[in-house]
């Protein structure tokens, strides 16, 4: 801790402590250092409240007290500090208002007081604070109301204010560029912003409030009469969001409950847009606008095509739209299409989790429709389908697919029976979709008979054989072949079928019909060779020790004949010997009445019956 006898050090101009293990309450004796320009006490544990005498340091122009652990209201005496250029309390667990007299500090630059436990309204007399650049009051859900004073501060270039509850403002200042109002409480864009211009604003975050009203701007009239034609009676709403320098715009989790379409085009021609996110906006239907996110797009006006055109001013019809976008996020959405190609500078953007059942070829970029999209993320549109081509063997190009391709690769157990694989990178793109963009290209049974995921057991005596027919994988079921058996209906290939005693299995390969090039039905392509149990020869003196033999090296001479001798492949009894059938053994050949050496060539002939 801190001894009191600090106040002592008349002299003492700075304080630096930051980063140390202090602990304790700060000493209210600190206040009698008149010469104190200087006190740096950040990340260490001090607690208590702070002394209202620090109000003495009219000398002061740095107070850095962030993440300790002081608590209470802020001193209404700091409003004294009349040379102070920089606050720092942020981290700390202080409590109550934002005292008046902040006002009072004329050459302030930089408030810092997010992460506390401030509640209640902040003082309109802080946009007194002429010279004040940044401020941050993040993090104190009990901070209320109006933020109308921010106008006054004309040397204001950001506001950090995420997670409060402020529900209203008015205009903005001239010099501000960053304006954080993350999870607050309005329910609408104030008014100000959308009439007046904003000269320099670029980044506005607005996300998860309560929002649900937007402007209107730029919109296209769409009404019809009673024939279904179009009425160009009712005047289109000019564009007025004044926003030249706005490069990055956030607004979700605002229940817009909106046409996608009016949604873009109110923001289409601000020139120097980046960035829009408008996740999980309730934004619904069909983006259909011609040029809508190309060059020469006539957001905000009526399109050259449009059957009200006629008579427009020039100024009215012509306006490109989204010059710099770069990144856009519709996630979490009801649209149900985007049929228009994509602008030239967009790169990555996010249109998962709608209700998609169209998308302009230029958003995959393949074949003539080239923009600059890298990145696509479709997935959660389990309606949105696209042709996409499956390879029977291979990798994806190095260098990039210029049609959607899946990958070969990258197959992966997804359910008890089936597979699928991801998109092989584009060219230009690069593809996060669900596999029902076409699951009979994406996906594979891995046993069982179908295609795609409908997939279903083979029954029993049967096995599953993969064959790549019109350009996809599938599987049939096979009967096992004869003089063999199988349960459970699991096996992939003949081999799995097991032979019966006596039998060995063998391949037999099938003659192909073609050379198996996509897209042609007779040229299917088995996986495998068909299989046939064979009997041992010379059976039954040779047979299997068990059934489900793999082939003729498990034939072997039968136990059940009695003396059987191998010679090689063969079986036979020994000279001298012959094979009596009826009591399945060998016995003594009768001296002179038959021919009983048979050595290695002639064994088989001791199975016969002795020659007289």
């Amino acid at each position: 801790s801190l001894p009191s006898e600090l106040g002592r050090m008349a002299s003492l101009f700075a304080l630096s402590l930051p980063g140390n293990q202090f602990a304790g309450s700060i000493p209210s004796s600190i206040g009698d250092l008149s010469q104190l320009k200087l006190v740096v006490a950040e990340d260490n544990d001090f607690s208590g409240p702070l002394p209202p005498d620090f109000g003495k340091l009219k000398m002061l122009y740095l107070f850095r007290l962030a993440r300790n652990r002081l608590s209470g209201e802020i001193p209404p005496e700091l409003g004294g500090m009349a040379g102070l250029d920089e606050i720092q309390l942020q981290g700390n667990q202080l409590t109550g208002s934002v005292p008046a007299s902040f006002g009072q500090l004329p050459i302030l630059k930089y408030l810092y007081l997010q992460s506390n436990q401030l509640s209640g309204e902040l003082p309109r007399e802080m946009g007194n604070i002429s010279s004040l650049t940044s401020l941050d009051v993040s993090g104190n859900k009990g901070l209320t109301g109006s933020l109308a004073f921010i106008e006054d501060l004309t040397a204001l270039e950001s506001v950090q204010a995420v997670d409060c509850a402020f529900n209203m403002a008015a205009g903005l200042p001239p010099k501000l560029e960053t304006l954080n109002l993350a999870r607050n409480s309005f329910s609408s864009v104030p008014a100000e912003w959308r009439t007046r211009s904003v000269e320099s604003l670029k980044v506005l975050n607005l996300e998860e409030n309560a929002i649900t009203t937007w402007e209107l701007t730029g919109v296209m009239p769409d009404e019809t009469d009673a024939d279904g034609r179009t009425a160009c009676n009712t005047d289109f709403q000019a564009p007025h969001l004044q926003w030249p320098q706005m490069t990055t715009l956030r607004v979700s989790g605002n229940p817009l409950n909106m046409r996608v379409r009016d949604f873009i085009g109110s923001i289409a021609y601000l020139p120097m847009l980046v960035t829009v996110e408008a996740r999980s906006c309730g934004l619904y239907g069909l983006h259909e606008n011609p040029g809508a996110f190309g060059y020469n797009s006539i957001f905000g006006a009526v399109h050259l095509e449009h059957p009200c055109a006629a008579g427009r001013a020039s100024g009215e019809q012509a306006r490109e739209g989204f010059l710099s976008l770069a990144r856009l996020d519709l996630s979490r959405n009801n649209i149900t299409g985007i049929i228009v190609p994509a602008s030239q500078a967009l790169w990555d953007v996010d249109f998962s989790f709608n209700a998609l059942i169209q998308l302009h070829s230029a958003w995959y970029n393949e074949g003539g429709d080239l923009s600059q999209v890298a990145m696509l993320n479709i997935k959660g549109n389990p309606l949105l389908r696209r042709d996409i081509i499956t390879l029977e063997e291979g990798i994806c190009p190095i260098a990039g697919a210029p049609r959607l391709l899946a990958d070969p690769m990258a197959y992966a157990d997804v359910g008890e029976m089936y597979e699928c694989t991801s998109l092989c990178r584009g060219v230009r793109t690069s593809i996060q979709s669900e596999t029902s963009l076409q699951v009979e290209s994406l996906c594979r049974c891995t046993r069982g008979e179908g295609a795609g995921s409908d997939c279903t057991p083979c029954p029993s005596d049967t096995y599953s054989s993969a064959f790549f027919v019109d350009g996809s994988w599938a599987r049939s079921c096979r009967l096992c072949p004869p003089n063999s058996r199988l349960s459970g209906g699991q096996a992939l290939q003949h081999r799995d079928c097991q032979c019966d005693l006596g039998y060995y299995m063998t391949d037999v390969v099938l003659a192909s019909a073609g050379s198996g090039t996509p897209g042609n039905a007779s040229d299917a392509i088995d996986d495998s060779a068909s299989g046939e149990c064979r009997l041992c020869a010379q059976w039954p003196f040779r047979t299997t020790k068990a059934a489900g033999s793999q082939s003729s090296e498990s034939c072997g001479c039968s136990g059940e004949y009695s003396g059987l001798l191998a010679r090689g492949a063969r079986c036979g009894c020994d000279d001298g010997y012959f094979m009596n059938h009826a009591q399945r053994e060998c016995i003594p050949c009768s001296t002179g009445h038959e021919e009983c050496v048979w050595g290695f060539e002639k064994i088989t002939q001791s199975l016969e019956p002795p020659v007289l």
